[in-house]
């Protein structure tokens, strides 16, 4: 009995680590699932300088009221800190026209609701506030017939 109540403790902090661990990991699958599927739909639309803000606009949403709500387990969209959309343009091979690359990211913050594990878990994410922090980002090309220069003048060149 006395060697049950030592051990006791240990295993259920193991116990609790383990499901802790399993719900931060399927909303980490669920964030990657979620943000190359709003990646994939922001590609199919032909992008220029002239549209790439609507466009933007249209993935944040997306992502934020459908995709996310979708793959994650548990959601809160008060818990979506960050989606950012954005656009670069490269140069085909010939560097006679251009293409359009789509680059989304998002962060969600998990909470962390067992209280011990949390606490272990906690400010690995660089913050104290009992979540931690999930990101993802995905590459795509967009959809484009190749584009003249004045087309993506306004877009930033791709790295």
């Amino acid at each position: 009995m006395v060697e049950f109540a030592l051990v006791l403790p240990v295993l259920m902090l193991i116990l609790m680590s383990i499901i802790q661990l399993g719900f931060l990991f399927s909303a980490h699958i669920g964030v990657i699932n979620g943000v190359r599927e709003g990646a994939r739909y922001g590609s199919l639309s032909p992008t220029t300088a002239a549209n790439a803000a609507a466009n933007g606009t249209s993935v944040e949403t997306y992502m934020r009221d459908s995709v996310l709500p979708r793959n994650v387990p548990g959601y809160s969209a008060a818990n979506v800190t960050a989606v950012s959309v954005s656009y670069c343009s490269y140069a085909n091979p010939g560097g006679s026209s251009y293409s359009v690359r789509l680059l989304v990211q998002a962060t969600y913050a998990h909470p962390l609701f067992i209280p011990l594990v949390g606490a272990i878990l906690d400010g690995f994410d660089g913050a104290w506030d009992s979540r931690l922090a999930i990101a993802s980002s995905e590459q795509f090309r967009v959809e484009n017939l190749p584009l003249n220069p004045g087309e993506v003048s306004g877009l930033s060149v791709c790295p």
